[in-house]
């Protein structure tokens, strides 16, 4: 013989927290990390562009320069790994120009 199936009781009902405020959609924030991240490399960029050519008028007067003095935050070896960066792609445009854009010597034939 089979129990007879009784129902539970009701359960009592206890009120819900309030749910949070919605965060903003993904896109947007990710949109707006990607254009902060942008502007930091455009100003670290720009930064070490500065400490490069103060780093190199120091060294061609002769005198000592500590990039902590001029407020920056770069160290030394990345300042001048970064001079020399940009006197090869100086050089290099410079080749380019009389490679490629000048115009040949005419030739008296």
């Amino acid at each position: 013989m089979r129990a007879a199936f009784t129902p539970l009781p009701p359960r009592p009902r206890h009120p819900r927290p309030p749910l949070p405020a919605p965060l903003p959609p993904v896109p947007k924030t990710l949109d707006q990390l990607r254009e902060i991240q942008a502007e930091r490399r455009l100003r670290e960029e720009r930064d070490l562009k500065r400490a490069a050519t103060l780093l190199e008028l120091h060294k061609h007067k002769g005198i000592p320069w500590d990039p902590a003095t001029d407020g920056f935050v770069f160290s030394k070896d990345q300042i001048e790994a970064h001079a020399q960066r940009l006197i090869r792609l100086n050089e290099a445009r410079h080749f380019e120009h009389a490679l490629f854009h000048m115009q040949p010597p005419a030739t008296n034939h």
